[in-house]
């Protein structure tokens, strides 16, 4: 699931190289921030507390039934929200803020969220200083501001807002909004979204696992985490299990279950899933791979157009073309695919 699609600041190439040679398989990329809507629907009823059955004395009237907080409106219910949230019902407005965001049920319109967002979120409704910090730091809806963003990641997390809780972690990971690379906190963040049921949170979780700096280089935690997350419904998590069975990293080595997952992944229009498809045929059948390696580059994934290019540059399993090839691997380096960096070195073609 993606908002944006982001690429963090780059690395020095010593850190790409150890992140090539330290990757153990289970995943090659770190996951992407999103807002990681809720599936399980929110029982929009209004619930009343029953009266008092005594009999009053002295012919006084009881007490008027009390009523609890009115829950928000359902997830994907975007009239209902509206209505809500123009009635002044600012937890509606929260939901109605991150259903413009990810564009769930209603065009999305980053303008329209903003404002939205900023009113909720001053009302104390954490998921909508989530949604705000999102926009906050992509410059969606207005100006850009990343130390506001972080405030408010590091507010809504504070209060168990899982989803500002990956969404930090993801800056921390990277280096992003001018937050140190800090693997270990990252890791440690994740890992609290992730028991809460954010499903790429258990991406990220794996990620740090088995990235350099991560503090534990577990391919079998690696793997526990991605196969919770493909639990969860996360299809790159999927895609990064079945790395785990095809190369046998923390996992005992079955090829016949990656294939099954890295179909689904792909089928479900994520590159990785794609390219490891490539992989998986490779050695029997490079004309098959080339046309995964194709497809998982169409569907934006680095690590799918680094392996196109290469192949074109050896011109196996599809037509001899080094220029094009070239700027394929560059695309992935500049990605911060490693594998891409570390191709362009030994091509000596420094990007």
């Amino acid at each position: 699931m993606r908002l944006w699609s982001l690429s963090a600041p780059g690395l020095d190439r010593v850190a790409l190289a150890v992140l090539a040679a330290l990757v153990v398989g289970c995943g090659s990329q770190p996951p992407p921030t999103a807002v990681a809507l809720p599936t399980s629907p929110v029982d929009p009823r209004v619930v009343l507390l029953p009266a008092p059955s005594a009999t009053p004395d002295a012919g006084a009237m009881p007490p008027p039934p009390a009523a609890r907080d009115v829950a928000p409106c359902a997830e994907g219910d975007v009239t209902g929200c509206t209505s809500r949230c123009d009635g002044g019902d600012q937890a509606s407005c929260a939901v109605l803020a991150a259903a413009l965001v990810n564009g769930q049920g209603v065009p999305k319109d980053p303008a329209r969220a903003r404002p939205i967002a900023e009113r909720a979120c001053s009302d104390g409704k954490l998921r909508a200083c989530n949604v705000l910090a999102l926009l906050l730091e992509h410059g969606e809806g207005g100006p850009k501001d990343e130390a506001r963003a972080v405030e408010l990641y590091e507010r809504a997390c504070a209060g168990d807002e899982l989803r500002a809780c990956a969404n930090l972690a993801s800056a921390r990971l990277q280096g992003r909004l001018g937050q140190p690379r800090d693997p270990v906190r990252a890791g440690a963040l994740y890992e609290k979204a992730c028991s809460g049921g954010i499903a790429f949170a258990c991406t990220g979780a794996a990620w740090s696992h088995i990235m350099p700096g991560g503090g534990s280089n577990n391919p079998v935690l690696a793997a526990s985490f991605y196969g919770k997350g493909c639990d969860l419904g996360d299809l790159e998590a999927c895609a990064g299990l079945g790395t785990c069975f095809a190369r046998g990293s923390g996992v005992p080595l079955d090829q016949a279950r990656a294939r099954e997952l890295f179909v689904r992944a792909c089928d479900g229009n994520k590159g990785i899933g794609c390219k490891g498809l490539g992989d998986l045929v490779r050695d029997v059948d490079p004309a098959g791979a080339a046309g995964f390696y194709r497809q998982s580059c169409d569907l934006g994934y680095s690590g799918g157009c680094s392996y196109l290019g290469d192949a074109m540059i050896s011109g196996v399993g599809v037509a001899h073309d080094r220029a094009r090839g070239l700027e394929l691997l560059r695309r992935g380096c500049k990605a911060e695919y490693a594998w891409a960096c570390q191709r362009l070195d030994e091509l000596h073609e420094h990007p």
